[in-house]
């Protein structure tokens, strides 16, 4: 999670940037109304586009007549992507569709500059709270197919693959302020490397989305229509105890009905993961593991969101999760 916003980039450079990608074989001709997007800081530095893609089918059919153009579709272009966000769409559009909008065209360069961008089609709806569960649902849904394709399409991955930058996000500042008495906060730091090696041991490795959370999804169809499922956006893989990201994402997202009186999404996903045959640990080890992750990411927030801080309702949670994971 990256702890300060990038400057946006001048008129001027996103004007000439976009006269690059348009004249890039791959787009020249197809991409259309090309207008930028609100030139504000950003936590990825990238740049957003906006148009309309229309892929020209050319030549002439079976029968002798002419190919007519597709209808033109909304498209968002994404400048500054990182190299591993494109390879990962790339392989995701041609080998598991279902998971991620349709790529239009990529590259790793915009005339002889070193630039990763995508062109994507524009999913007609966001994030919506009034789908209630169905929202997490079809996100956690989108988050175990992402493991089973990572499964398909790359090597296997295990405790050894898990970053060292993973540990270090759950620690903290001595005097973070952490809303709880000093005994379960200091037994979750004195007993971290232990805990967390055997988290490692309980739980499988997943090459994860590596930051799932609504807004990192989109959907063509609203839930509950059981068309209306979640396509990912701006993955970030990496190899995590699978728990990791649902607790990851029930903490981000503590207003929007993640607060510790709602369904947990530890639980959600581990029945997710069980209806697509996957392993799930036993129920004594998945609570203890849910209560690890909740906490360590507790701890982690409390420092990032300040401004939750003067919220009862968040202090009170972060507490219970605190006390929960700190708990034999």
């Amino acid at each position: 999670m990256t702890s300060s916003k990038i400057p946006p980039r001048t008129p001027e450079d996103v004007r000439r940037l976009m006269d690059l990608l348009l004249a890039e074989p791959s787009v020249s001709g197809c991409l259309h109304d090309l207008q930028p997007g609100a030139l504000e800081a950003n936590y990825s530095g990238a740049t957003f586009l906006f148009g309309a893609w229309s892929d020209l089918a050319g030549g002439t059919m079976l029968d002798g007549e002419a190919r007519g153009t597709v209808e033109p579709q909304p498209a968002i272009v994404k400048l500054g992507a990182t190299e591993r966000e494109v390879r990962c769409i790339q392989q995701l559009a041609q080998h598991a569709p279902d998971l991620v909008p349709t790529l239009f065209a990529a590259g790793h360069r915009l005339g002889n500059e070193p630039l990763s961008w995508m062109v994507m089609e524009r999913c007609p709806l966001r994030l919506d709270y009034g789908w209630g569960d169905h929202l997490f649902t079809t996100l956690l849904d989108a988050g175990v197919r992402f493991q089973l394709a990572s499964r398909r399409l790359l090597p296997p991955v295990g405790p050894a693959d898990v970053g060292a930058n993973r540990v270090v996000t759950f620690l903290r500042d001595g005097d973070a302020g952490v809303p709880s008495s000093p005994g379960p906060t200091d037994a979750l730091f004195e007993r971290f490397e232990e805990d967390w090696a055997w988290a490692l041991a309980s739980c499988r490795i997943e090459l994860c989305h590596g930051d799932l959370h609504p807004s990192n999804a989109v959907w063509r169809i609203a839930p509950p229509d059981p068309a209306g499922r979640a396509l990912l956006i701006d993955p970030a893989p990496q190899a995590l105890p699978w728990v990791y990201e649902p607790a990851y994402c029930q903490v981000l997202y503590w207003p929007a009905g993640c607060q510790v009186s709602k369904p947990g999404l530890v639980q959600r996903m581990a029945s997710i993961r069980q209806s697509y045959g996957l392993d799930v640990p036993d129920s004594e080890t998945l609570a203890r593991l849910e209560a690890l992750f909740l906490a360590w990411h507790a701890l982690r927030f409390w420092s990032h969101l300040t401004h939750r801080q003067g919220d009862p309702k968040w202090i009170a949670d972060v507490r219970h999760w605190i006390e929960r994971g700190a708990a034999r």
